[in-house]
């Protein structure tokens, strides 16, 4: 399993602590110190070269970030094998949370919209789009996931203690309508490399 864009490598060591008989690999511009049981790769994606093909290849929180989408996603259909697995999560652009920052914004609130749409995150997909994205790579979906963002992962703005607290309250408050609407800020899609795969011009 190649796990791109792997940060300090925690995911894979929590995979390795579940099973010892997983191959692990990542990659990341961060460099991480050698790890018995797994290896690292220091660099890009698409200038990295690898000695073989991988069953699975994950990347988590990812895609917001890149540049060439198409070149990135050809890319990792080139280095999964056939009947191989591309396991995708990034934020859900139809999730109550995008779509009251947006309502927020149009009245003048735009603090809000403004950290979702930071000029790192590059790209921003709904459920529909993310699939399209992936069938256009010419992988075939097999499962799609909505989930909910843990209240502590939220980054919050610097401010003061009060604002800080009327944040957390009106995302409490919009996390337990997503639940209810079934409009959460994460999605996940599983996607599979068949034999005919190809990814479309």
């Amino acid at each position: 399993m190649l796990d791109v864009g792997c940060g300090n490598g925690d995911f894979l060591r929590y995979l390795q602590r579940k099973s010892n008989h997983l191959q692990l690999y990542g990659i990341d511009y961060h460099y991480n110190k050698p790890h018995k049981g797994i290896k690292f790769f220091c660099g890009d994606i698409f200038n990295t070269d690898f000695d073989e093909k991988f069953d699975v290849i994950v990347n988590l929180a990812v895609i917001e970030h890149v540049w060439d989408i198409k070149s990135y996603y050809e890319r990792l259909s080139q280095l999964c094998n056939d009947d191989g697995l591309v396991i995708t999560m990034t934020v859900n652009d139809n999730s109550l949370v995008y779509i009251t920052s947006r309502m927020m914004y149009s009245i003048g609130l735009k603090t809000p919209m403004e950290r979702l749409y930071e000029k790192h995150h590059l790209n921003h997909f709904s459920s529909s789009s993310l699939e399209y994205l992936h069938m256009h790579a010419g992988l075939d979906v097999t499962d799609r996931y909505l989930t909910q963002l843990p209240l502590k992962a939220v980054d919050m703005p610097d401010s003061n203690l009060l604002i800080t607290l009327i944040y957390k309250i009106a995302l409490m408050i919009l996390f337990s309508f997503e639940r209810a609407f079934k409009k959460p800020i994460l999605q996940t899609i599983t996607t599979k490399k068949s034999k005919s795969s190809k990814y479309l011009a």
